[in-house]
């Protein structure tokens, strides 16, 4: 069959209602990846907290930076992170050095 190069031709509309895809589904508990964005919140979080508590600027640092790495290394190996993987590898880590800013970091929307 020839083609026809007469620019008058038309062609035949497709249909919008299938040809649109559908967008995929997500599912709700599963989260993107933690960037260094997300890492500098959480410390800025957590610097927040330790100050509310009384925390000497100096040891709060070292302690939250520990907390961080700990937290990083424990979730290295974790494909998909949810908040609540976030929120227990960090406070299972700051309870180690600090178990009052670990008890405001786990329940702070919970405390009024």
């Amino acid at each position: 069959m020839k083609k026809s190069t007469n620019p008058t031709t038309t062609t035949k509309p497709t249909n919008p209602a299938k040809s649109t895809a559908k967008p995929a589904k997500t599912n709700p508990t599963t989260s993107a990846p933690i960037t260094t964005k997300t890492w500098q919140d959480l410390e800025k979080t957590l610097k927040f907290h330790a100050r509310a508590l009384d925390i000497p600027a100096g040891a709060a640092s070292d302690f939250i930076a520990r907390t961080l790495k700990d937290a990083k290394s424990s979730l290295a190996s974790k494909k998909i992170i949810t908040k609540k993987d976030l929120t227990t590898a960090v406070t299972k880590s700051l309870k180690k050095y600090h178990k009052d800013l670990a008890y405001v970091y786990e329940n702070y929307d919970k405390i009024i």
